[in-house]
């Protein structure tokens, strides 16, 4: 795993923190702190080609985009690379500013997690990760650990119940 030793100076939350929702996507159930973590992952199908595929759409931020997330950036996930999400509809749309910290790279698991930047609604780190099982099946799972950004406190139940369906999208825009 890839993690920059130098955060952007925007992050939201702690630099000791970088890379850890990569931990939650693979089963870990705890983060220290004061995090609301999430965790949605299920069986997306077989086979190494299906493997391939779902890679591919997470590191080129395809499956974002066929989640409905808006993606302005500069190319394919890399450390270091910042992206512009939005989501919403005309010109209602929530901006979020996010920064690649971890890129997953092995022969049987890929995917990358992003930070947030200031602006972003909300503090901490998702992960976005696809893994070939032993068995032949692949898996796709989404984690996350984050609070909300000050501004949006007050209506943090309905900010987790959205990155829980949009989560669900993400594993759902896996596969084409």
């Amino acid at each position: 795993m890839g993690v920059t030793g130098t955060p952007d100076p925007q992050s939201t939350y702690p630099a000791r923190l970088r890379g850890r929702s990569i931990e939650l996507a693979r089963g870990a159930s705890y983060i220290a702190g004061p995090w609301n973590v999430l965790l949605e992952a299920r069986v997306i199908g077989l086979g190494e080609e299906t493997f391939d595929i779902a890679r591919n759409r997470i590191l080129t931020w395809q499956m974002h985009r066929d989640a409905g997330i808006r993606v302005q950036t500069d190319g394919d996930a890399q450390v270091g690379r910042t992206a512009r999400l939005s989501i919403g509809v005309g010109p209602f749309l929530i901006p979020a500013r996010c920064e690649v910290v971890a890129i997953v790279g092995a022969e049987q698991e890929a995917g990358f997690c992003c930070g947030t930047l200031a602006g972003h609604p909300e503090r901490g780190e998702q992960a976005f990760l696809v893994s070939l099982l032993p068995s032949g099946m692949v898996r796709g799972s989404v984690a996350s650990f984050s609070r909300p950004a000050p501004l949006a406190a007050l209506g943090s139940s309905v900010l987790q119940q959205a990155q829980r369906v949009m989560a669900r999208k993400y594993i759902a825009a896996m596969l084409p």
